[in-house]
């Protein structure tokens, strides 16, 4: 059974797909609300936190590089000359330490890229 996001959980999944360029749609069902992204005209199920292949599409379309550790997951964007680190315990879950670490980085690329334009 999957447990629901939190609201912030949620709003960094659709900055994290928003960086990558998808085109976003939140739907809730009963107690569930989730993310969807459009690819053409399909739309998809997307949580980068839990799924190893939509946290490999966010780390090459947003152009990060992730290296995984024995104590910590840090993936890094890269927009212009800086570089925006986030950095995961890795714990008993290397994977999924990567793959938070990838959805909070894509998160923070769109976070920069917002205020810059702004």
């Amino acid at each position: 059974m999957m447990e629901p996001a939190s609201v912030e959980e949620i709003v960094m999944i659709e900055a994290a797909a928003r960086a990558a360029g998808y085109e976003v749609r939140r739907y809730r069902v009963r107690d569930l609300e989730v993310v969807h992204v459009g690819v053409g005209d399909q739309w998809a199920l997307f949580d980068p936190r839990r799924h190893d292949g939509d946290a490999y599409r966010l780390l090459v379309d947003c152009k990060l590089s992730l290296r995984v550790g024995t104590k910590h997951a840090v993936a890094t964007a890269w927009p212009g000359d800086r570089a925006l680190d986030c950095f995961e315990d890795v714990g008993e879950n290397p994977a999924a330490a990567g793959r938070m670490a990838i959805t909070r980085a894509a998160a923070a690329l769109h976070e920069h890229r917002s205020k810059e334009a702004a």
